[in-house]
């Protein structure tokens, strides 16, 4: 079992190894997969899958290389492509890195803390939180600011950090700069 720790560490190994400035960009991104011999495709799924949900990304691993596959659709904006690169990504490094065959597809459910997701979609999530808006930059950010004020810039911290505002918020949740009993 992957911890929380682990998770952070793997990121910011990440992070060091592709000497990274912030904001993240999906460019960027696809450094870090070509350094892994991962095919990065962007498609436009505009179909719907057997569940009703449409599919957001993949990772495939087999006899043909290694492939994450990201959603392309005009009506997906690209902080949620990002989002969803990044999670590939943790999918990757957390599950997947030393594995001959692996396939797993993600659907816009995989996301949303409202909908049944295990704890293999959790690691992801937050190996993805821990990319995109790592600890130390935030705390950094952060350093002196009253806690009551966190909540009023979040929406800056999400344009610093080319996140949705929702996954900013959710992330200083989690730092525990926002009170757990919030609703967003």
């Amino acid at each position: 079992m992957v911890t929380k720790e682990n998770v952070e560490k793997i990121a910011e190994q990440i992070i060091d190894r592709y000497n990274f400035d912030y904001p993240l960009n999906i460019e960027k991104l696809t450094k870090v997969a070509k350094g892994e011999d991962i095919n990065v495709i962007f498609s436009n799924f505009d179909y719907f899958l057997e569940d009703n949900s449409s599919l957001e990304g993949a990772l495939i691993i087999n006899d043909k290389g290694k492939f994450i596959i990201i959603n392309d659709n005009p009506h997906l904006s690209e902080r949620r492509k990002l989002f969803t690169f990044a999670h590939e990504l943790g999918h990757y490094f957390l599950h997947a890195k030393d594995k001959s065959k692996f396939e797993h597809q993600d659907t816009i459910g995989t996301f949303r803390r409202d909908s049944h997701w295990d704890f293999f979609e959790y690691e992801a999530n937050q190996f993805a939180a821990e990319l995109l808006m790592p600890r130390k930059k935030i705390e950094e950010f952060v350093k002196g600011r009253k806690k009551e004020t966190i909540w009023m810039i979040s929406d800056l911290l999400a344009k610093i950090f080319n996140v949705s505002s929702i996954a900013m918020k959710y992330r200083l949740k989690n730092l525990g700069y926002i009170p757990q009993e919030s609703y967003f």
